[in-house]
């Protein structure tokens, strides 16, 4: 069996200018390839010969578009999080949600996901969850966490780094209640206490907040999609319960039901809206 072919971001990159008559889709990392690799196939109707490769981030595809201003065969898909891209061109597209865990959360695909699993029709599986409830309880947090990591990464960082202190790693933080989907106030607090150990000025965060960021509207939107990956799959596990007591088990597993995610993504509305100018540019 032949050896499946691996390619480093720089090699990633020379095969733009290498092999001008293929279609390239650049994303940011490595894990997000197979993801958009799967939405883009559904997507593409024409059958356009096309491949998705990682650009390990937007310092490097800001050099690379410095550096190749008139290229034509590639297309760029950014995530909208916290770092803006210098050089914002007709062949860069930015999603509308922090990330593409964000899409997770679209109600068409979440339908999907409870009728596949479940074998039950989209319009029962419509029924089971209500998203609206997990806003609801847990937009508070959510929005006070935002200003505290938001201010951190666009200032504290910038001001530690200038100082060769040591940042600390906010993305991986769990922040669920023990047992529960709901996100927890006493964590949010001591993940700010460990952000901000010379204390944390609230006011502000918020003012820099208003002054620097321009908000979707929705704080699930904007909010980092993958420190809400367990409180999703406990939600969806809470409310499938209710039905059955057998069905938690179609949901018992983080990784599991978001593999179940990914192949559904393509399923989000919002997000083939957002990716049009990909359909476009592909020929779909």
């Amino acid at each position: 069996m032949s050896s499946i072919p691996a390619y480093d971001i720089e090699e990633n990159l020379r095969r733009i200018d290498m092999q001008r008559s293929l279609k390239f889709v650049v994303v940011e990392g490595i894990d997000d390839v197979p993801i958009y690799e799967n939405i883009i196939l559904s997507l593409n109707k024409s059958g356009c010969d096309f491949d998705v490769i990682h650009s390990g981030g937007k310092p490097r595809i800001d050099v690379f578009l410095r550096d190749n201003p008139d290229v034509s065969n590639c297309f760029f898909i950014v995530d909208r999080d916290f770092d803006r891209l210098d050089s914002y061109q007709n062949n860069v597209v930015c999603l509308e949600r922090y990330s593409i865990e964000n899409f997770y959360f679209c109600e068409d695909v979440i339908k999907a996901v409870i009728a596949m699993s479940l074998r039950l029709k989209l319009s029962d599986a419509a029924q089971i969850i209500d998203i609206g409830k997990f806003i609801e309880i847990n937009s508070p947090k959510m929005v006070k966490l935002f200003y505290a990591i938001f201010y951190y990464q666009k200032v504290e960082v910038e001001r530690l780094s200038a100082l060769n202190i040591e940042t600390n790693s906010w993305s991986d933080a769990f922040i669920c209640k023990n047992n529960s989907w709901e996100i927890c106030q006493e964590k949010v607090t001591t993940l700010i206490e460990n952000l901000y150990p010379d204390g944390y000025d609230e006011d502000s965060a918020i003012e820099y907040y208003k002054s620097n960021y321009t908000s979707s509207g929705c704080v699930l939107s904007d909010f980092p999609g993958k420190m809400l990956k367990v409180a999703l799959q406990r939600y969806i596990k809470d409310s499938v319960i209710k039905i059955n007591k057998k069905y938690g088990s179609k949901f018992s597993n983080t990784d599991v039901t978001f593999t179940i995610f990914m192949s559904n993504l393509n399923l989000s509305k919002s997000l083939v809206r957002n990716l049009q100018p990909v359909s476009s540019f592909l020929g779909c």
